[in-house]
């Protein structure tokens, strides 16, 4: 198993989110990073089990559960790497000039 590696720019969407959770109700920021977490565990485990997405081939998707995120990640030589930990209402594919600048 090899963990994900989170690009930095995917580590601010997570504290952003975190935050924005925890400002709603006590204790739901923690409750989104333990899905997320669990999210990453999955990736780290089977990273193949996620489905490519159809937006871009080199990426894959995972929703977490309960909370309308996705992870985006490809696999690299290192193993998995988090580019964007999206929310499923923004602009579709709005991280990939960050990670593609041809995109």
């Amino acid at each position: 198993m090899t963990a994900p590696n989170l690009l930095p720019a995917a580590e601010a969407e997570v504290v952003e989110a975190m935050d924005w959770y925890e400002d709603r109700s006590a204790g739901l920021g923690l409750e989104f990073v333990a899905a997320l977490h669990s999210a990453l565990q999955d990736i780290g485990e089977s990273p193949e089990r996620c489905p490519v997405w159809m937006v871009n081939r080199r990426y894959r998707r995972m929703i977490l559960r309960r909370f309308p995120y996705a992870l985006f990640f490809h696999l690299g030589e290192a193993g998995p790497e988090v580019a964007a930990v999206a929310h499923c209402r923004r602009r579709p594919g709005y991280w990939l000039s960050r990670v593609d600048p041809g995109a």
